[in-house]
Parts: C-alpha cells; structure tokens; sequence
C-alpha cells in the first residue's frame, strides 16, 4: 500500500516539475502559466476531493491520510506560487484586502474610545482620532485607485498592504 502511495507521489511530482521546466521555457509565458495553473487547480480539487473521502481507523490508513494531505498542501502552494508570478500585486484580492484593513480600523476606533470612557484616559480617544486619521488616508486612497490616479501597486507601497 505504501509502495503505491509512494510511486504515486513520484509520479506527481514528476509531473508538476515537468509543468514547471516547460512553463520557464515557452515563449508565451503567461499563457503558459495560466494553463498551468488550470492544470493545477484541477489537480488540486482531486487531491482534496481524495483527502476528504480518505478513512483514518487504522494505522496505515492514517499514514495514508496524512500523505494526501501533505499532496494537497503542496499543490496548493505550487498554485500559490504560480498565482505570485502572474499577478504579483494581487489585484483581483486588492479592495477585499483594503475594506478589510479598513473595518478592522474601524473596529479598534470603537474599542479605543470605549477603553478612553471606561477608564477616563484621554490617551486612548488620542489613539482613536489618529486611527481616524489613518481610516481618512486609507479611503482616500481607494478612491485615487477607483478613480485611475493610482494602480494597485503603487497603494500596496503607499498602504504598506501585502500582496499574499
């Protein structure tokens, strides 16, 4: 059973790497990597798809699991990596990120000044008008991107927001 399990991984990842070289070498690079990443986002479904209808009662079939699993991670970091190289600002995820960055702002301004009354310490409602502040920059700045002022690599700079 183990052999199996090995020979297929084997397989696999002469299979990935060989998506790989080829991918380096073709002259229509990002054509390239977007079959690849259709490729690897098929492969990443099946993997799962075995890892989730796998039983773990015995030892060996827990051994296997685990296998799987570690297949389903690593095809879903290849993914990742391919995702890096053809978008590397990550624009398609760049508003969800801001509004997200934005509410959780927004969040610490309401915590702030309820600490400020709890505890009659101006300090925090300081805290919470600079947060303020940095809330104001931020949609500023979503909107200079709506507008076409700015591209997303750019306010990823500006924003110090992460692309992945």
């Amino acid at each position: 059973m183990n052999n199996i399990w090995g020979a297929a991984a084997g397989l696999l990842v002469v299979a990935l790497f060989g998506l790989a070289v080829y991918a380096d070498y073709d002259a229509g690079r990002k054509a390239s990597l977007s079959k690849q990443l259709t490729v690897l986002e098929a492969l990443f479904a099946e993997e799962r798809q075995k890892l989730e209808g796998m039983p773990g009662r015995t030892e060996e079939e827990a051994e296997a699991t685990v296998i799987q699993g570690r297949k389903v991670k690593k095809s879903g970091a290849e993914y990742m990596e391919i995702m890096k190289k053809l978008d590397p600002d990550n624009k398609a995820q760049f508003q969800n990120q801001l509004y997200s960055y934005i509410g959780a702002m927004m969040d610490g301004v309401g915590e702030l000044r309820e600490r400020a009354e709890r505890e009659h310490d101006p300090a925090y409602a300081k805290q919470a008008e600079k947060l303020k502040q940095k809330i104001a920059y931020y949609k500023q700045a979503h909107g200079l991107y709506l507008k076409g002022e700015r591209s997303v690599r750019q306010l990823r700079k500006e924003l110090d927001l992460p692309a992945y």
